[in-house]
């Protein structure tokens, strides 16, 4: 079998790219023929790194920040890409994933190229209706405020997490490594001081309990090898 290793199949679902379309699917049914029949439940966002200054590793404002940008996405018109472009965007990807709290980093566009950060504010510009319709749809002010922190990010390479970590590092004079430690143990603290409740506990223990049972079930039915249950999925 064509395995990514000994115990891992690739299937379309682990189709690399920045955004995955996603859709349920049903017991033995393939990711592809689950969009094809009744199109896509939700995206999957990639290239959007946990935050680890962050317990959860996201918090509400970046959330906020997500929904304005999808929705924006979701809203403007989005002619296909040509060759050209898409040749560009994994360069675009690399620059900005290297260089990205360089000021002066510019972006390919065409045949020319543009500053980032001038390229991410008028993209800003363009999503400021959305935060401002989210917000007032929400009667809320939580959209206005995270899209506003960030811009500034846009503009001050200081305050995205990227240099907070490296501040902080400077200052304890300690490695990356010391410094990922340290806000594991951090984190593991955070959560040890808040356990889960003990209805909470014993709901996911009983639904530990039931996959388990449900399992057992399923691999004493098993009639078919893994070749031919591999030919029938496929089919």
């Amino acid at each position: 079998h064509k395995q990514l290793n000994t115990h891992l199949l690739q299937i379309e679902n682990e189709f690399y790219s920045s955004i995955r379309p996603k859709r349920t699917t049903a017991t033995g049914e393939t990711p592809l023929h689950a969009l094809a029949e009744r199109g896509v439940e939700y995206v999957e966002v990639r290239c959007i790194d946990l935050n680890p200054l962050l317990p959860c590793g996201i918090d509400m404002q970046t959330m906020c920040f997500l929904d304005t940008f999808l929705l924006f996405c979701l809203l403007k018109d989005s002619p296909k890409t040509n060759n050209v472009e898409y040749a560009l965007i994994p360069q675009n990807i690399d620059r900005t994933v290297y260089q990205g709290r360089d000021p002066e980093l510019k972006l390919l566009v065409g045949d020319s190229e543009i500053l980032l950060r001038e390229w991410g504010q008028l993209l800003f510009d363009e999503m400021r209706p959305v935060a401002d319709l989210l917000d007032s749809a929400n009667q809320t002010n939580a959209y206005g405020q995270a899209f506003n922190v960030m811009m500034l990010k846009l503009t001050d390479g200081g305050a995205t997490p990227a240099a907070m970590l490296l501040e902080e590092m400077r200052a304890n004079g300690e490695t990356y490594y010391a410094m990922a430690m340290r806000k594991a143990t951090e984190h593991r603290a955070y959560f040890q001081a808040k356990p889960p409740s003990a209805e909470t506990t014993a709901k996911y223990r009983q639904l530990a309990e039931e996959s388990l049972r449900r399992q057992t079930e399923i691999e004493a039915s098993d009639t078919l090898s893994f070749d031919d249950f591999l030919a029938g999925y496929y089919r």
